[in-house]
């Protein structure tokens, strides 16, 4: 629980910041998911899959949790990418500032 607190709070951040930019998009379409290190619901690593999935949805904002420091996410050309501690944000606006909050529930 207290890393999805912390994943919000880190995504707020981002989308915050970004928002100080030229006029967004009138609809930002977020993602979020828990990838347990890479690891599918069928027990295989398999990142590129993941990704896969995640990108079908067509997102403008992906928040990961569990991402294990030594895994890396190939995002399209044109992604803007955040890594803190096992926690990530890929989104294809630029990033301006990043801040991490901590947060109590």
């Amino acid at each position: 629980m207290i890393h999805r607190l912390r994943a919000v709070c880190f995504l707020a951040a981002l989308v915050t910041a970004s928002q100080a930019q030229a006029e967004l998009p009138r609809e930002i379409r977020v993602i979020t998911y828990n990838i347990h290190h890479g690891e599918g619901t069928d027990r295989k690593l398999d990142l590129p899959r993941i990704a896969k999935a995640l990108l079908a949805t067509k997102p403008d904002v992906v928040a990961l949790q569990e991402l294990a420091p030594d895994r890396a996410v190939n995002w399209p050309s044109g992604w803007h990418v955040e890594c803190r501690g096992k926690l990530a944000v890929a989104t294809r606006h630029p990033i301006t500032r990043v801040d991490s909050v901590e947060c109590d529930h």
